[in-house]
């Protein structure tokens, strides 16, 4: 075996161990088995004077669990990759527009993960908020003949959107 094609045969083993549709539910998995993790060490922790109990059941545990999950650790993720290679077959059948709306929503998973959420909330807003404010102007345009507001409701309701304006701009409203 030449030294070229055993990067090659790893590189294609790390494809096949990749799950293309249901990769979100092992990464939800990873999350809730640490935070687990975490609350049982937080609470083993402040066990006090049942920490001698809680660490003999826990070896009692270990003893009794320990073959079974040698045996069989590796069925879930076997399992996973099944379905992941059924719900492949199924893709043919799925509609062009849920496939566009499905890929949609991995992007913005995948951005999450990379940026975190309030930075994709900051990009959201900053997108989002002029057209928002539009629709608010346009609604207001055209409650305005029917409005029962008396003319000292819609000054301040126009001097609001005026103030909104020069905040949204950085400048000095008070001078």
């Amino acid at each position: 075996m030449d030294a070229d094609s055993q990067p090659q045969q790893l590189e294609e083993r790390t494809e096949e161990q990749e799950l293309k549709y249901l990769e979100f539910v092992q990464f939800a998995t990873i999350q809730a088995l640490m935070r687990c993790a975490i609350l049982y060490s937080y609470a083993k922790e402040r066990a006090g004077p049942l920490k001698p109990g809680v660490d003999t059941v826990e070896e009692a545990v270990k003893t009794v669990v320990a073959p079974v999950y040698d045996r069989f650790h590796l069925v879930p993720g076997e399992v996973l990759k099944y379905a992941d290679r059924k719900v492949a077959e199924l893709d043919s059948h799925v509609p062009s527009n849920v496939k566009k709306v499905s890929s949609q929503a991995c992007s913005v998973v995948s951005e999450v993960r990379r940026d975190g959420v309030s930075a994709y909330a900051k990009t959201v807003y900053s997108k989002y908020e002029p057209t928002a404010e539009q629709c608010a102007v346009s609604a207001w345009a055209e409650a305005q003949p029917a409005s029962a507001l008396p003319s000292g409701g819609q000054c301040c309701v126009a001097q609001g959107c005026l103030l909104h304006r020069e905040v949204q701009r950085g400048g000095c409203f008070l001078c």
